[in-house]
């Protein structure tokens, strides 16, 4: 961001975004204002409350903090009221506005549109249309809740400090002014409040505990209009780190057939009425300490599924041991799902407590379990029948208590027909069987699966503003059957936002999606129509750059055989380059 001095006069990348106004006056309640910042050439939005004060600075409990070293801890305060005003706050390097540096403690009045220098730092006022009708100027817009939701998402990441999405929605004959006016007086007029339907989100700082006493206040508050309240929590990052995943969970406790359960991921996107049934027997079986067999197609959700059991459970602040059981070579497995005795082996210098033993109490996922060696099998067996584990090498056994959710791909009662896997083993495993159907027969969880891994991979990519979806894509996606499952879905998205970096939005041609053609002999060459000519072909040219020219490897990046990406080439006139080379 340049020196530590006096700023330049501009910085790019800051987006005026909303209204361009000169008006500083806020009284109206038309509009609400915001402030951006660009920060190592990715912008932060700030969307201010009606009412109140901003601290700025580069404290992480600053209310906008901003992690750059041209900023002092405590930089500059915004006073929102009806007019909008900015002060310095005693700054090593200085508040400008303009050419004009404020002095320490002065207010300073700000338009719609003016840039403020903090430092070297730019940050630009602008404005969106309020979210609610006149009677109600204290809802925030959609976008701006989601900017605010984004901001508190970074800083969270930063900080650790926990925040809440509340979720909460009223009933009563008497809504109107006076419910109103009661509910601000509890929440008061800084608090972020959106509507969404009949519903209405809001944030709030603090664990779960403090959310809960918000809103008990907020209920006893509007208990004497005879207003009801019922209201929902999402925690993050427990119920999910971004801020589609927060509001999805939020919602989905009120709807537990769309979102069933969460993981730390987020939200499981559930929709199916077969999926909706699936998830109804795995909370009853989660009330219980029975096995429970997953079966379902790779890459279906089968461990998404387990986790959401052990979450729902009582376990769920115990350990959840994830074991693959074609991870790991018989002694391997043994030696590391058992422990062993000091001497029980070479190399054995000291006792080893096993994996089962560190997981007391909690539960054991043991995905791939058809691919277990029968000698294993048989001390799983006594781990069920009786809780107890026998150390390599030891000869008295030890107890042991966890509760065992297994997967596989496979028929596990026709491998135990042809003896490669323990007919007892398999009916103390399938304690409660559940099938997860392939994706392909859960088509209307497609799109919101979709959008939750491109929110999830914008993020990660370090994008400021999530892509959309575009209709040819999305038709794209629905027609797929999806061999893969749950798990190419979330590959395609994630190379499609890699490869389109800044792009609005992602086509039926950004998600690389392979076709019956690819393993075809080659065609001869064609001629690529307009609308995908210039784009798909920069996309190889970048693919190849990537790879240093290596086709095998390009081919790989792009989700395509590499007679699909030579095929390209010629598709759009691109002759073999000296630069490019055929295998790894």
């Amino acid at each position: 961001m340049g020196s530590l001095g006096r700023p330049p006069p501009t910085v790019q990348g800051v987006a005026r975004v909303g209204v361009a106004s000169t008006d500083s006056v806020l009284a109206d309640g038309t509009q609400q204002l915001s402030v951006t910042v660009a920060v190592d050439s990715r912008a932060l939005a700030y969307p201010l409350p009606r009412r109140g004060l901003v601290t700025i600075g580069r404290d992480p409990r600053a209310d906008f903090s901003i992690d750059h070293r041209s900023l002092s801890r405590s930089h500059a305060v915004l006073k929102v009221d009806s007019v909008l005003t900015i002060e310095d706050a005693g700054s090593t390097n200085g508040t400008y506005i303009g050419e004009r540096a404020l002095a320490p403690g002065v207010p300073c009045p700000l338009r719609i549109g003016d840039s403020v220098h903090l430092g070297s730092v730019t940050m630009v006022v602008y404005a969106w249309s309020h979210g609610g009708s006149p009677d109600q100027e204290f809802l925030w817009s959609d976008a701006a809740f989601q900017a605010r939701l984004e901001y508190e998402c970074g800083r969270a990441q930063r900080t650790r400090d926990p925040f809440c999405v509340g979720r909460f929605r009223l009933a009563g004959s008497a809504l109107g002014a006076s419910s109103w006016a009661a509910l601000l007086a509890v929440l008061g007029e800084h608090r972020p409040l959106v509507a969404d339907g009949e519903q209405y989100a809001t944030i709030v700082h603090g664990d779960e505990s403090e959310a809960s006493a918000l809103f008990e206040r907020l209920a006893a508050a509007l208990a004497t209009q005879a207003i009801e309240l019922e209201y929902r929590i999402a925690v993050h990052p427990r119920s999910g780190h971004s801020p589609e995943a927060l509001l999805a969970a939020s919602r989905g406790l009120f709807e537990p057939p769309r979102h069933a359960a969460s993981t730390p991921d987020g939200p499981v996107i559930v929709s199916e009425p077969k999926m909706v049934e699936l998830y109804r027997l795995a909370r009853r079986a989660a009330a219980s300490s029975v096995s429970v067999l997953l079966r379902g197609e790779t890459g279906s959700g089968k461990e998404v599924l387990a986790e959401a059991i052990h979450r729902a459970s009582a376990r769920r602040d115990k350990p959840l041991l994830r074991l693959n059981g074609a991870a790991f070579s018989e002694n391997l497995l043994e030696s590391e799902l058992f422990g062993y005795e000091k001497g029980a082996f070479s190399g054995a210098v000291q006792s080893k407590p096993g994996l089962l033993e560190t997981a007391h109490g909690g539960t054991v996922f043991l995905d791939e379990v058809g691919e277990l060696p029968l000698p294993v099998q048989a001390k799983l067996l006594r781990v069920l029948e009786d809780g107890q584990i026998l150390r390599v090498g030891a000869v008295k056994p030890r107890q042991v208590d966890v509760r065992f959710i297994s997967a596989t791909h496979k028929d596990l009662l026709r491998e135990s027909q042809r003896g490669t896997f323990r007919a007892d083993l398999f009916y103390r495993l399938n304690g409660l069987g559940l099938n997860i159907p392939p994706l392909r027969q859960r088509p209307s969880e497609i799109e919101a699966l979709a959008l939750h891994f491109l929110a999830r991979s914008t993020l990660a990519a370090g994008e400021t503003e999530r892509p959309r979806l575009s209709a040819a894509a999305l038709a794209h996606l629905r027609a797929y059957p999806w061999p893969g499952n749950v798990r190419e879905l979330r590959n395609v998205i994630q190379r499609a936002v890699l490869l389109t970096s800044g792009a609005r939005e992602l086509g039926a041609e950004d998600l690389e999606l392979p076709t019956v053609a690819d393993d075809d002999p080659p065609e001869a060459p064609a001629k690529a129509s307009d609308a995908t000519d210039e784009a798909e072909r920069q996309k190889l040219l970048r693919a190849l750059e990537q790879c240093d020219g290596n086709q095998s490897r390009a081919a790989r990046l792009l989700g395509i055989s590499r007679s699909t990406l030579i095929r390209r080439l010629q598709l759009h006139g691109l002759r073999q380059s000296k630069s490019w080379n055929d295998g790894d």
